[in-house]
């Protein structure tokens, strides 16, 4: 891991990024006063090996500090110079600084005489020092004309933008990303578009990761451009070392939030356009082979809940959060089937699926009235009461979480270990991917979609009933087909 990054800032200048390494997180930015990118990382190097500054990144206090210290005791220097020397010092300080002083008019210590003490000699009115005013950054808008800002500290910044017509860039996504306060959530909510509180929690994250850590509290929307959000985006990519997926992710995040205040005429323009999105290039998920299946499915798990899910998934391709969803009336055991109508997660509680589609799949007799047993376990059973719940919370079910640690241990049990798991890229879903893997190669591409709830452009939907009940009942005895096709591997074990 490296111990810094340097990137540039708006105006040209180096600043750097020092990495917590404790947390492996990125500190917050700090300017090197410098367009030399060499003489930037000297300054970075200096700070690593001396003590990263306590100065906000736009403040030269801690150069001048560094600057200035000699290593030379003053107090006890001056505490030895005579009165002449002492004239003589401050007529050298006084050129060195542009000035003109006169010593005799210097004030003196007071003067001890028996029992009198004779009072220094008042001096003369000393000239007011000037103002310094605060550091400026220049940012560019759109057609590259330089808007001057002024940084001010962090608690003044919303009053200075309010005052200002301004729009201050992270206060305003947070708000944006509030599900209870957010007047795009209500609207959009009215408007019939789903919008989940997951969902939003989410984007908040992620703008507290990424924009916040980057551009601060001082940035307002105004300020944007696309040179500025390209540099940020390639910033993620590059020196975080993001995936696309998640570089997207974080632009999604904020132009949604600058397209509402474009629609509302709150800004001129959408800095947004023409700012080009990253390939995804998701590493290719992996997933055990049969055999591999047949020897997870013939351990003793600890955890019957932990069995029953990992077999529902494998055999009838959940994902993780309809798992979770599923309710005693979800599961039929007269018909052998199971209706996937929810999803679950920790902060929506019950949803509806990820594409609001519910469907139906057959189930095998065993698995189907396993659950309903482990279900009856329940204090709380009811038609409605989680299928698969836990002990700690007896209304809500297990966590996906929770699934994922007991399928790992259960690897390891066969001999996957952690690093081999990483390197084939097997986790919890995977066995999503095999369940799909194993209808399209038994049963084509077109019965897989009816099970796996896909949808593609080239899905055809609407049937006949006829012929909606035949595909089902082939699907049926094909699920049949496969549970004896990888249940005979153990034979060969």
């Amino acid at each position: 891991m490296q111990p810094f990054y340097l990137t540039k800032n708006q105006c040209g200048f180096y600043k750097v990024r020092f990495v917590d390494p404790n947390t492996g997180r990125l500190q917050s930015a700090k300017s090197t006063h410098s367009k030399d990118k060499f003489e930037a990382t000297r300054i970075a190097m200096k700070w690593l090996e001396s003590g990263i500054p306590d100065c906000r990144s736009n403040s030269r206090q801690k150069e001048c500090l560094e600057k200035g210290a000699s290593g030379l005791d003053l107090q006890n220097l001056v505490s030895r110079l005579t009165d002449s020397e002492i004239d003589t010092l401050l007529t050298l300080i006084a050129q060195r600084r542009g000035q003109t002083v006169q010593p005799q008019a210097v004030l003196s210590a007071p003067k001890v005489s028996g029992n009198i003490v004779i009072a220094p000699e008042k001096a003369p009115d000393e000239a007011v020092p000037e103002k310094v005013l605060p550091k400026k950054i220049v940012l560019k808008n759109r057609r590259n004309k330089p808007k001057v800002r002024v940084v001010v500290k962090t608690e003044n910044v919303e009053k200075i933008n309010k005052e200002s017509g301004r729009t201050p860039l992270i206060n305003y996504m947070l708000s944006f990303w509030d599900y209870e306060k957010s007047q795009f959530v209500q609207e959009e909510i009215a408007l019939g578009h789903k919008v989940t509180k997951s969902h939003c929690v989410e984007m908040q994250g992620v703008t507290k990761r990424y924009w916040e850590q980057y551009f601060g509290n001082e940035a307002t929307a105004e300020d944007l451009n696309q040179e500025i959000l390209e540099e940020f985006f390639f910033y993620l990519r590059n020196e975080m070392q993001l995936s696309g997926a998640t570089v997207n992710k974080a632009m999604s995040c904020g132009s949604k939030a600058i397209k509402y205040l474009v629609a509302k005429k709150a800004i001129a323009g959408n800095p947004f356009e023409g700012v080009r999105r990253f390939n995804p290039e998701e590493e290719k998920r992996g997933i055990p082979t049969e055999a591999e299946v047949a020897r997870l499915l013939n351990l003793k798990w600890e955890n019957e809940a932990m069995y029953l899910g990992f077999r529902v998934i494998t055999f009838c391709g959940l994902r993780p959060t309809e798992l979770a969803g599923l309710k005693v009336c979800d599961i039929d055991a007269t018909n052998d089937l199971i209706h996937v109508r929810n999803s679950w997660n920790e902060i929506d509680k019950l949803k509806d699926t990820k594409n609001t589609d519910e469907r139906t799949l057959p189930i095998d007799h065993e698995t189907a009235e396993r659950l309903l047993k482990y279900a009856r376990l329940n204090k709380y059973y009811s038609d409605i009461s989680p299928v698969l719940w836990t002990p700690a919370r007896h209304n809500e079910p297990y966590r996906n979480d929770t699934y994922t640690r007991e399928f790992y241990k259960m690897l390891e049990v066969i001999g996957i270990s952690e690093e081999q798991r990483k390197m084939r890229n097997i986790c919890l879903y995977s066995m999503r991917h095999f369940f799909c893997t194993l209808v399209v190669s038994r049963a084509g591409l077109e019965k897989a979609q009816i099970l796996m709830g896909h949808r593609t452009q080239g899905e055809t939907v609407h049937y006949s009933d006829h012929d909606s009940e035949a595909k089902f009942e082939a699907a049926k005895k094909m699920l049949n087909e496969n549970i004896n096709y990888v249940l005979r591997f153990l034979y060969a074990i």
